[in-house]
């Protein structure tokens, strides 16, 4: 994998520059896809790089589990390339992240991942240290010549985070995911099929750092409600498991037509199921809830153009049901253990997203990268979130509509890509309802009603990206980057910016 991403290997006269690395990624469409075995049909073209990037984000227009200043030490390195019949491409990263003034979270390296529903939650405003390193791996070789072609895409993720103010915890994440492919071509068409198979893990220790001291926290059900608990003492929490298995596969078809009007069209559907399982305590556990989440996905893409201009259209929607188990659990004193005497299914959260997109890309002939790059997108969000009793709801529908300028100004020996970009986010509509007994607890006043406010908040966001590359040698590129956007919303006069500086090669 390093010998991949950090050797320039078989250099060849291309454009080594960002506007290059964009348009690979745009015109390969079986790379966006489950799909990896696709690459063998529409290959990458060979490139390298790697790079050191710090990114700054700050303000108020956040939801409370979100930190108001967040930090990010990001090293990435990434390159594809094909040796002898194997078209390979891999990626490594790195990040180191520093989030300050979070609340209503204790456990978790991500509190928004709905498969992990049953978290613990404080009042206390903390900071999180995280660091989190990522590996992927796709390669695509042929069965048979022309006709098949089988692939696999690996993915491997090992995350760590520590929550700094008491009640703390020290958190320990890993993830694996598995996805083979094949793709069998028939003259101007091409069936894909892949499996997924992924394996989630987490595993986070609740402490204080005075153990004499305790710390009411919030096991939290959903929607607001919860059980109160402690942390510290001789009743603290113990350690919480997080085990998640998730099996699905998807289908593709793949259609070229060759000529004056170039056109390709790439069309996937898919299914995945996620099944996850919360316990407390190793020796003893005790059942804390389940989810099971299932995903359907689909989409299309459609690459066309001639001469120097190459278009792209996209579609997308997913849609995404869980539901959360809870469980009544008796200690039994002749067996030692926790025996659940009850279980019931006691919420549903169903998110559904559609999007349209459209790029195009401007350039002189005979070049691997563009002058120009336009484009637009507009997405549909819907939340529809249910807690059954005491009943609890929390919904919002948002569209959200981007456009985005890109010129690449090339001079003898470097080249400079400017990009605009423009957001507007419009809530149709969105409500917070609570009927229990506890509407003055700080999971409803201080966390839910915030959180519903910023999701159905109208808001306009800008900003702007700057590469600047250098050519070191024809096939090596030195870049410095920098981009600024500034977000502002309308209720409550709410803003966030988001800074980031980097360097990198290219090669």
């Amino acid at each position: 994998m390093l010998s991949l991403m950090l050797l320039p290997v078989l250099a060849e006269a291309q454009d080594n520059n960002m506007a290059y690395v964009e348009k690979n990624f745009a015109k390969t469409l079986w790379f966006s896809t489950g799909n990896a075995a696709g690459l063998a049909i529409a290959p990458l073209n060979k490139f390298n790089t790697v790079g050191l990037d710090y990114y700054y984000t700050d303000g108020a227009f956040k939801r409370k589990q979100e930190g108001k200043s967040l930090s990010d030490i990001r090293f990435q390195t990434q390159g594809a390339m094909k040796s002898g019949k194997v078209f390979l491409w891999g990626k490594f990263g790195y990040d180191n992240i520093t989030e300050n003034g979070t609340k209503f979270n204790t456990l978790l390296y991500n509190p928004f991942d709905e498969r992990f529903l049953y978290n613990v939650a404080d009042t206390s405003k903390s900071n999180w240290k995280k660091q989190s390193y990522d590996l992927e791996f796709k390669a695509a070789v042929p069965v048979v010549a022309d006709k098949l072609y089988v692939g696999m895409h690996l993915i491997y993720s090992d995350k760590i985070a520590a929550k700094q103010i008491d009640p703390r915890a020290e958190s320990y994440k890993y993830n694996i995911t598995v996805k083979p492919s094949a793709v069998f071509l028939s003259g101007k068409s091409s069936i894909g099929i892949n499996g997924y198979y992924s394996n989630t893990f987490e595993r986070t220790n609740p402490t204080n750092s005075n153990n004499s001291l305790y710390h009411n926290v919030y096991v939290l059900k959903g929607l607001g409600n919860y059980v109160l608990d402690v942390i510290g003492g001789n009743g603290s929490l113990n350690t919480f498991y997080y085990k998640c298995n998730s099996y699905g596969g998807g289908l593709q078809y793949y259609y070229v037509s060759e000529g004056s009007k170039h056109f390709k069209m790439l069309a996937e559907a898919g299914f995945i199921e996620h099944k996850t399982n919360v316990r407390q305590g190793s020796s003893q556990p005790q059942k804390m809830g389940s989810t099971k989440m299932d995903v359907i996905y689909s989409s299309l893409q459609c690459l066309f153009g001639q001469g120097g201009t190459l278009n792209k259209i996209s579609a997308s929607y997913i849609n995404k049901n869980t539901d959360g188990t809870e469980y009544t659990s008796v200690w039994s004193t002749s067996r030692g253990e926790w025996v659940v005497a009850t279980q019931a299914v006691m919420s549903n959260y169903a998110t559904n997203t559609a999007e349209i997109a459209y790029d195009r890309f401007i350039c002189r002939k005979n070049r691997d990268s563009y002058d120009w790059r336009l484009s637009a997108s507009a997405r549909l969000y819907a939340k529809n979130d249910e807690y059954y009793l005491p009943n609890s709801t929390f919904d919002y529908d948002n569209c959200l509509l981007n456009v985005k300028a890109g010129k690449n100004i090339s001079f003898a020996k470097s080249d400079l890509l400017l990009s605009l970009k423009a957001s507007y986010n419009y809530n149709i509509s969105g409500k917070y309802n609570y009927t229990g007994n506890k509407s003055d607890a700080p999971t409803i006043t201080d966390w839910y009603a915030h959180d519903i406010k910023i999701l159905t908040s109208d808001f306009m966001q800008g900003g702007i990206d700057v590469k600047y590359g250098i050519k070191i040698r024809d096939d090596i590129n030195l870049g410095l980057s920098g981009s600024f956007s500034y977000l502002y919303a309308n209720k409550d006069k709410l803003h966030r910016t988001i800074t980031g500086i980097g360097v990198n090669l290219i090669f």
